[in-house]
């Protein structure tokens, strides 16, 4: 029988052959009862200090220390605990001394074993109703703690507004966090130069102390992947790869900080609950994580649209077991990629011309690969075509984790080439860094600085209309060919890709070209 259900019974009788009998008969007449007998108060005691007991059972007149006696000294170290006094002769003073001592039930002794059936009864009573006044209990903490870990996060939300750069990020979400008296301390890791994790910003803690702990063999075991984007993970105290120096009083909670399905970073929490991260906070928490991804992507958009100058990088890309570097080999072709549209749930969308390779042959190699989920023909031509390609994973993602916008990729012989624009200020040498981690083999090949104000403008004024839902369909709709004449993917097709229904693509559509018209039609 499982522990919960057990009813753990102390009965307490000064004579021997009272106990035996008690014992004997409260098993029998009792469901999961596990009867424990002392024979004196003192003992009692004792057990109640040393064994889990879910209800005690004492007989009034005892040598020594009474039954009253009991009833407080139990009172004062378990207030809610269930007591039955019983007593061989009825008596209105002694019934009103165990009430105002706090018994739960008092009964006089009877004659026979019939007793016994009515005290298990009691017993049952008693016990179901304190679990029910505990899960009650439990209830309403947990709701409580809910509510104040609500209002955590939706402070913290609330400073990302005003927050403008990714460290301004960092800083905000930490900080709030340690402040809370829910949480320990905070911090942020971010895959540095040499391809490790490194603690980028932190609250409540020494982050330089977790960074030597992670080099010297301490116990902050930097990770060396990142989690996945969706999930939450939980480490008890003593175990996981999230931990600092010291002794700690709760879990660690690993909160990854993505937006579509880019990863910038582990957001570490540490709680000082012992039973903090339940299933509702880690849902709060994944959620603050998307907010920060987002908010995330969306500073290095905006330093990147708002800079006068952008640095233009070439990169020579390997990955083994992309889908270009199979089918660029084995079909002796050239494969351009004119544009790239996040469709969610994790699907990329790549729009790529194939030049050299038979359409059908492209399809059949599609269908092999495990990273391809479809491949749909937009259009053909000689020795060649426009595909659509739906990836899980892609080398864009980490281009995109470091705020950086794909101006040219293309894979001959299974070699690609990429070249890439971010803001003057990213830091090169970490992104480089990352992505060569990611894809083995890769290197930059060139830098050098555009002057790019005038498109910086207008792109600017045009983008900040438009949601993420309108720009990727909006995108998805001019390289599938919808837009030319005739059309060379119907909006069925698009929206099937994307994963919506084609009423909800056209919504899209209509709008974010209702917002083009006013950003070059509408009032200056």
């Amino acid at each position: 029988m499982d522990g919960e259900d057990e009813v753990r019974v102390l009965f307490v009788d000064d004579e021997h052959h009272v106990v035996e009998l008690a014992a004997t008969a409260l098993e029998r007449a009792g469901e999961g009862f596990v009867v424990h007998t002392e024979t004196s108060g003192a003992a009692a005691l004792s057990h109640l200090d040393e064994a889990r007991v879910d209800c005690v059972v004492s007989d009034y007149r005892m040598p020594g220390m009474d039954g009253l006696t009991l009833l407080e000294r139990v009172r004062e170290e378990y207030p809610n605990l269930p007591f039955v006094l019983s007593t061989g002769e009825g008596s209105e003073d002694v019934a009103s001394e165990a009430i105002s001592a706090g018994v739960t039930d008092y009964l006089q002794k009877g004659g026979g074993l019939d007793q016994y059936t009515v005290l298990a009864n009691r017993i049952g009573n008693a016990v179901a109703q304190r679990r029910a006044e505990r899960r009650l209990e439990s209830q309403r903490d947990e709701l409580a703690t809910l509510d104040r870990i609500n209002v955590v996060i939706q402070d913290i939300v609330r400073g990302l507004v005003a927050a403008a750069t990714r460290e301004e990020i960092a800083a905000t979400v930490c900080e709030r966090i340690a402040a809370a008296e829910l949480y320990e301390f905070a911090w942020i890791a971010e895959r540095d130069a040499g391809g490790e994790f490194a603690v980028r910003s932190g609250a409540g803690v020494d982050t330089d102390a977790v960074e030597i702990a992670a080099t010297d063999g301490g116990t902050a075991r930097l990770p060396t992947e990142l989690p996945e984007t969706d999930v939450v993970e939980v480490f008890e105290n003593g175990g996981g790869p999230w931990q600092t120096d010291g002794e700690m009083t709760g879990p660690v909670a690993a909160v990854p900080l993505s937006y579509n399905e880019v990863v910038y970073g582990v957001l570490v929490v540490a709680a000082t609950r012992p039973d903090a991260f339940s299933e509702r906070e880690r849902a709060g928490f994944a959620v603050l994580g998307e907010v920060a991804g987002f908010a995330i992507d969306a500073a290095q958009n905006t330093k990147l649209l708002l800079s006068d100058t952008a640095l233009v990088l070439e990169l020579r890309v390997v990955d083994e077991a992309a889908f270009p570097t199979t089918l660029t080999r084995r079909l002796d072709c050239r494969y351009l990629v004119d544009g790239v549209v996040p469709a969610g749930d994790g699907i990329v969308l790549q729009y790529v011309t194939v030049e050299g390779a038979d359409p059908d042959r492209v399809r059949e190699l599609a269908r092999e690969s495990s990273v391809v989920e479809d491949c749909r023909l937009v259009s053909s031509h000689d020795e060649g075509g426009v595909f659509e390609i739906a990836t899980r994973e892609s080398p864009v993602n980490s281009i995109v984790a470091a705020g950086g916008t794909i101006d040219e990729w293309f894979v001959e012989d299974g070699d690609g080439t990429m070249v890439v624009a971010v803001a003057p200020e990213t830091d090169v040498r970490t992104m480089i860094t990352a992505f060569e981690h990611a894809h083995p083999g890769s290197e930059l090949l060139s830098k050098h600085t555009v002057d790019r104000s005038d498109d910086a403008t207008a792109r600017q004024a045009v983008d900040e209309r438009l949601t993420d839902k309108q720009r990727a369909a909006l995108r998805a709709a001019y390289f599938a060919g919808y837009y030319e004449w005739p059309r060379r993917s119907t909006a069925e097709e698009i929206a099937d890709s994307m994963g919506v229904s084609s009423p909800t693509l056209h919504n899209h559509l209509r709008k974010a070209q209702q917002q083009l018209l006013v950003a070059f039609l509408g009032e200056e």
